[in-house]
């Protein structure tokens, strides 16, 4: 079973194909399955894996985390064809397609650029519902009490208080306008907090202690932490801030004036409401839009905010730079989803059944698991010199071939060029008699000759 899910783990990789076409290519192709899979051997294969394999290759994975290690907790939306799973939702993708929508979120090691653990969620289900669910997977996996980092999506009182409470360290990014930073902000425009320029970054930053009192335990009432604020400001930031505010103002406006000319009655004045949400409107008796004014509390609220960024830190020795620097990480997760989508060919999952679903995305992980492994040594050791993309490091080792005779010994072909330097940088041992031969240069003894003495 190992090798199969290997087999259908690296063929998307090696063919950007779907797995339709996997038997036809094994004719051709070595691969780790000896068998052929055809189509109806992939689905029962998938359906085949349960949660308890699930949960064996996560025990793994964490085994390679540690304490020093930072891990960042994001999740993507994907389209799906089965309309009778139980976690869709309808809704458009990026492509405007109609089609129902599932939600995947990802633990996934800054240190070790690789992903540990993957968790399929309904497609409705709000980003702070869900940390809760990772903790309890990574403490049934035995993960270290390592540092989580968020985006502000997964931040509520209720996710902090949780995470308090597990004594968990954690770095999240969270909303200007909120309370724990206004106070920062105020004495900033004040003046009585100076900022200072990050050279690097070009940012202004600052920093905060903050005392935050959670509810402990049951029967263990409100206990307090010390936690971080940091905040950083650009005035670059802030004045596309601005003109993006200043364009959607004028857009609301110019609907509503179209709406009011043209007398048009309005179905759901709701709707309207929350589309021209920077407006206060009222209709007449008939639904018309009569009358309308900017909301100018929540415009200046928005101003006041712009061109800032707020992160919280909990239980790391880190400053406002050093906090950035790890918060930028997160994008690398970015790039797994990426990347998930792309080599992966995992953009729409096809599966129809509950149990080919899980299945699939048991693969898809091992698959993704082995390409950021792949993609780490390219961009660590310096084969982004070499090769533009990973995937132009797959294709150099795509024309070595072996070719197999009934009854006779396999002949693979010679290693030439990148594809040994390749070798070296992953650490994989060429096979005997398909390295280059080193031919031993003796020097010709007697006198040298004439130019050789000049030189």
């Amino acid at each position: 079973m190992v090798n199969d899910v290997l087999t259908l783990a690296f063929f998307p990789l090696v063919s950007g194909k779907s797995y339709n076409h996997l038997a036809q290519w094994q004719r051709i192709e070595r691969l780790p399955s000896a068998d052929i899979l055809a189509s109806r051997d992939v689905t029962l294969l998938t359906q085949s894996i349960t949660e308890a394999d699930r949960m064996n290759l996560f025990s793994l994975r964490c085994r390679r985390i540690d304490k020093n290690h930072v891990l960042a907790v994001d999740s993507t939306s994907k389209s799906t064809y089965g309309r009778t799973l139980a976690d869709i939702r309808w809704g458009r993708n990026k492509e405007g397609l109609g089609l129902a929508q599932t939600n995947e979120v990802v633990v996934y090691s800054l240190n070790g650029h690789m992903p540990v653990v993957y968790q399929q969620l309904a497609g409705n289900m709000p980003d702070m519902r869900t940390m809760e669910l990772v903790q309890q997977i990574l403490d049934h996996c035995q993960c270290p009490n390592a540092p989580i980092l968020t985006d502000r999506g997964y931040l509520s009182q209720t996710v902090i208080d949780f995470l308090l409470r597990k004594g968990h360290p954690f770095i999240a990014c969270i909303k200007a306008d909120s309370s724990m930073v206004g106070g920062l902000i105020g004495s900033i425009k004040a003046g009585a907090v100076q900022m200072e320029i990050n050279i690097e970054t070009k940012n202004y930053e600052a920093v905060q202690p903050v005392r935050y009192y959670y509810e402990a335990r049951a029967g263990e009432g409100r206990k307090a932490a010390d936690l971080k604020a940091c905040l950083y400001f650009s005035s670059v930031r802030e004045s596309m801030g601005l003109t993006e505010l200043d364009i959607v103002l004028k857009e609301q406006r110019l609907e509503l004036e179209d709406l009011k000319a043209q007398k048009t009655a309005i179905p759901v004045e709701q709707e309207l409401k929350r589309d021209c949400d920077l407006y206060d409107i009222t209709f007449d008796a008939g639904h018309r839009v009569q009358a309308f004014s900017v909301k100018e509390k929540k415009v200046a609220a928005r101003k006041r905010t712009m061109g800032y960024i707020a992160m919280l830190v909990n239980g790391m020795d880190l400053d406002a730079s050093s906090a950035w620097r790890t918060y930028s990480l997160r994008d690398e997760q970015e790039k797994y989803f990426s990347d998930m989508k792309g080599a992966m060919l995992d953009g729409r999952n096809p599966a129809w059944s509950e149990k080919g679903k899980e299945g699939r995305m048991f693969v898809h992980f091992v698959g993704l698991t082995v390409y950021s492994h792949i993609k780490d040594v390219w961009k660590r050791l310096g084969l982004k010199d070499q090769f533009e993309t990973v995937g132009e490091v797959i294709d150099e080792m795509k024309n070595i071939r072996c070719i197999e005779h009934t009854g006779k010994a396999k002949i693979i072909t010679p290693f030439v060029g990148k594809q040994l330097k390749i070798c070296e940088y992953y650490g994989l041992e060429v096979p005997e008699g398909c390295a280059p031969k080193q031919k031993k240069v003796s020097s010709k003894t007697g006198r040298k000759n004439k130019n050789a003495a000049q030189d």
